[in-house]
């Protein structure tokens, strides 16, 4: 399961973050939330498998809203490691079958995918000025996938999960102990070698 291999990475850093002790491990923690907008790299010709020829109005919905909540830990002034959950959103495609073909009865189609995550990273940054930095991260993502089918009033669902490796970069603007965060973040998992981009803003408090 997933979430078994998350609370195993977690354990992890717990471990890493204990052995610097309690008073300081407080002042080195974080907490952030993300918000903004992921995109489904696919078109609608990836579909093209299930047109049985009854297809019409076909319309790809790849950008969706997402968000990611997470926490940190400042190894020294330039490297931290987090965890987090993030949610991918639900990308969409849909269409109209008129019932003349042999895979689709006549209605409306929807297929839709929701992906959700647990992540562990090592953040770097650097300064830019007094206040600016520039970031970049590498981790893993666990991730469950939910795919649902529906048409003419029956729906069926499917779910996959995995584990994938991660990138994100980005800046940060320090303002006392709140940071604010502009960040790009790709992800790849082994679900037909989806891709999926997440760019986000997001808020950071540190103690």
């Amino acid at each position: 399961m997933v979430a078994n291999k998350f609370f195993k990475l977690f354990a992890l850093a717990s471990v890493l973050i204990a052995s610097s002790g309690y008073s300081q491990t407080i002042e080195n923690l974080y907490l952030e939330v993300d918000i903004g907008q992921s995109d489904l790299d696919m078109s609608i010709n990836d579909f093209s498998l299930l047109n049985d020829g009854s297809l019409s109005n076909g319309n790809l919905d790849t950008r969706t809203f997402a968000y990611n909540i997470g926490a940190g830990y400042f190894l020294n002034d330039y490297f931290s490691i987090e965890v987090g959950y993030v949610n991918l959103g639900e990308p969409d495609a849909s269409a109209i079958s008129d019932g003349s073909g042999i895979l689709w009865s006549a209605g409306g189609i929807r297929l839709a995918s929701e992906t959700t995550g647990y992540t562990i990273a090592l953040e770097g940054s650097y300064p830019l000025g007094d206040s600016i930095e520039i970031t970049g991260k590498l981790g893993h993502l666990g991730w469950d996938s939910d795919i649902t089918l529906s048409n003419a009033g029956t729906t069926f669902t499917v779910s996959e999960d995995g584990s994938d490796p991660f990138f994100g970069f980005g800046l940060l603007y320090k303002n006392g102990n709140f940071d604010y965060v502009l960040d790009f973040t790709g992800y790849e998992y082994d679900l037909d070698d989806t891709n999926i981009s997440f760019v986000s803003v997001g808020a950071r408090y540190h103690f």
